[in-house]
């Protein structure tokens, strides 16, 4: 099963829905909700429903604020229109990516190979301004949020994705998983190409950045942790500012007490996982592992 929440993605939807139609194992639905659309995002959905019979298309016309907690909204909307269908797998996919015609395919493989994984997925990678892809190194125990794939008794346990206005929903959902004993795991063999630079949809880098330094906060980061992360992206767009406004983000929470929103035995799993990556730094593991971007397999 796949749900994909999309809104105003009439320049790369195409990419997606093209993707999925040419695999070699296709999914049983795929309820892909327009939340909101003003552009040719929902025309280019029904044509496509109209010729395959496994895809859904759903509106939401609610009106709220647009931002990642909308989307889980829409995620949960689309994971309402299955109903009652039975399914072992579900996929939360973004409406900006593309991939190989064997994706779907690779991913039930590995999930039937290991019982324990919760959470897969494959490799993202970014396009640069030359139409180059640059890949995005994260851990091979974490999975981007456009391509998590759960199985579906972890997907249950953790109860889904919880709505968190700055994002990260997809982040604690992984955590969580792992804090059940689950398995997350993205492959090297996996490319997804994302065409939208990620954690910019709806607003600018300015504002993502603050955002992502706010999140880390409620989130429950460690200050630690989240400054090192912070420098890291010295060389990432908008360069120095960035970081800066990553830190910023981080201390108005903190300063303006705002409300964590992960419960605190998540948390302190949480914690402990990036004071074993510290550790590793610190004894001389390379930089990459302490900030949980380990070689990708």
């Amino acid at each position: 099963m796949l749900v994909t929440a999309a809104r105003n993605e009439e320049d790369f939807i195409e990419l997606t829905i093209r993707s999925v139609v040419a695999q070699s194992v296709k999914p049983q639905m795929w309820v892909i909700v327009s939340d909101r659309s003003v552009d040719g995002t929902d025309e280019i959905v029904r044509s496509y429903a109209k010729t395959y019979g496994f895809i859904q298309f759903v509106r939401n016309d609610t009106q709220r604020e647009r931002n990642t907690a909308a989307k889980v909204e829409a995620i949960r909307l689309g994971i309402k229109a299955l109903g009652e269908t039975e399914y072992a797998y579900i996929g939360n996919l973004d409406a900006d990516i593309s991939f190989g015609e064997t994706y779907f395919e690779t991913l039930l493989q590995h999930f039937e190979k290991d019982n324990k994984l919760g959470v897969i997925g494959g490799r993202i990678f970014l396009t640069d301004q030359r139409g180059g892809m640059i890949e995005d190194y994260g851990s091979t125990d974490s999975v981007a949020g456009a391509i998590q794939f759960f199985r579906r008794d972890c997907f249950n346990q953790i109860g889904g994705y919880q709505p968190i206005a700055g994002g990260m929903e997809d982040g604690v959902a992984e955590i969580t998983a792992r804090y059940h004993g689950w398995k997350t795991r993205s492959f090297k063999g996996l490319p997804v190409i994302h065409h939208r630079e990620l954690g910019t949809v709806g607003r600018s880098i300015y504002r993502a950045r603050f955002t992502e330094g706010l999140t880390e906060y409620v989130v429950g980061y460690s200050f630690t942790y989240h400054a090192i992360r912070a420098f890291s992206r010295l060389f990432e767009r908008p360069f120095l500012i960035g970081t800066v406004l990553v830190l910023s983000g981080y201390i108005w929470g903190l300063l303006s007490r705002q409300p964590k929103v992960v419960a605190n035995p998540i948390v302190r799993f949480m914690r402990r996982e990036q004071m074993t990556r510290l550790f590793a730094f610190l004894l001389g593991k390379r930089l990459h592992k302490f900030m949980g971007t380990d070689e990708a397999q």
